[in-house]
């Protein structure tokens, strides 16, 4: 008898239909899963049952990779990973969930350890000394996977390409080997998704897919953005401290910090295009090592907002005024000075000037240091 096929875009309670197929997923049942490239045949791997059945089409589809482990999160990854380094970081950061499997060389403890998370021999799950895993960009998959119980595995489905298979031909076919069916209608890529080798501090495209180098490569940037109201005194300041400090810290000039995947920008919530930093600003910055001879004011955008990793306000209504621009980004924003808002110092002395460019200094110096480690970005 075939799966039953729940359409999760037309179902009453889909919630109830994600958490039925974690159960079956628990009982060591096997599911048909969408993510964002393909449909697969998701079981568990730590139940002996449903490696079973995946060993048997992976088999049939003629297929002797190892096993894909599907995670929810970077924090499940880790439990297969050990200790990753600061590039394996960035990239689960950056590229997950999304159409990136991302590949780990790991040492003899790191694969035993994920070993004894499944039922599969090392064969199944490792290629050599390689593990790789996936996240999907799929709402309802990565509840499912969030919300089992251990480590799920997908396969292909049988002939299956890259899009919406014909579900119903695919229920019929398979029978009583399939218990649900979750259908979220075409996927979102018409592509498969890329495959990336992590090496060390290092990167390299194993298998074209959704994402090229292009892509992947201003993914991975790191961006600081500051706010304020004009952007010519304060916001451009802070970012003139924060490129010295981070350069400094990474042992590499300014000119390279883009380079090394590192972006600083300042904008304003009022700011008029086009405008100079003030004198003092530029004359304070220059005292901290900073150059602001060619800034030039831009206002903030749902586009800057949207790249940055990190904001930093000078004032709780510049805080304000971002999040209703971006309200997504209300967890990316972070006041300059925790204690209270940073005043305009426009009209002041340069001796005001650089006492603000000495504080943001103070404020800025321990928090670049997480933000970097953080990010994955360590000295060259």
């Amino acid at each position: 008898m075939p799966a039953e096929i729940v359409d999760l875009l037309k179902v009453s309670d889909p919630e109830a239909a994600v958490r039925r197929a974690v159960g079956l997923l628990d009982d060591g049942k096997l599911v048909i899963l969408p993510t964002e490239t393909v449909y697969g045949i998701a079981g568990r791997l730590d139940h002996a049952e449903s490696v079973e059945s995946l060993r048997r089409f992976r088999d049939a589809s003629g297929s002797t990779s190892p096993f894909t482990p599907h995670v929810e999160s970077m924090d499940d990854a880790l439990t297969f990973l050990g200790r990753p380094s600061g590039m394996a970081l960035r990239l689960m950061r950056k590229l997950w969930p999304g159409p990136v499997a991302l590949s780990f060389d790991l040492t003899s403890e790191e694969r035993a350890g994920a070993l004894s998370l499944t039922k599969l021999s090392a064969a199944e799950l490792f290629n050599q000394t390689t593990l790789t895993l996936r996240c999907p960009d799929n709402i309802a998959t990565g509840a499912v996977l969030g919300m089992t119980q251990g480590p799920v595995g997908m396969v292909r489905l049988p002939g299956d390409q890259v899009g919406k298979p014909d579900l119903a031909a695919v229920a019929n076919q398979l029978g009583d080997e399939i218990a649900l069916v979750l259908d979220m209608g075409p996927t979102k890529f018409s592509k498969p998704s890329t495959m990336i080798k992590v090496e060390g501090d290092a990167y390299r495209i194993s298998r074209a897919g959704v994402f090229d180098d292009r892509i992947i490569e201003r993914q991975l940037k790191s961006t600081i953005l500051f706010v304020c109201s004009g952007n010519t005194c304060r916001s451009p300041m802070a970012a003139a401290v924060a490129r010295k400090l981070i350069a400094d810290k990474l042992g590499v000039a300014e000119s390279a910090l883009e380079s090394r995947g590192v972006i600083v920008q300042s904008a304003g919530t009022f700011a008029v295009p086009g405008m100079r930093a003030t004198p003092q600003a530029v004359e304070a910055a220059s005292q901290m090592g900073g150059d602001l001879s060619t800034h030039r004011s831009k206002p903030v955008s749902l586009e800057l907002l949207n790249q940055a990793d990190h904001v930093f306000t000078m004032g709780r209504s510049h805080e304000h005024q971002v999040v209703a621009i971006s309200p997504e980004a209300q967890s990316r924003v972070e006041p300059m000075d925790p204690e209270g808002d940073v005043e305009d110092p426009i009209g002041g002395s340069v001796s005001l000037y650089t006492e603000l460019a000495t504080k943001f200094r103070q404020l800025l110096e321990p928090r670049l240091e997480r933000f970097l480690k953080e990010q994955g970005i360590s000295p060259a």
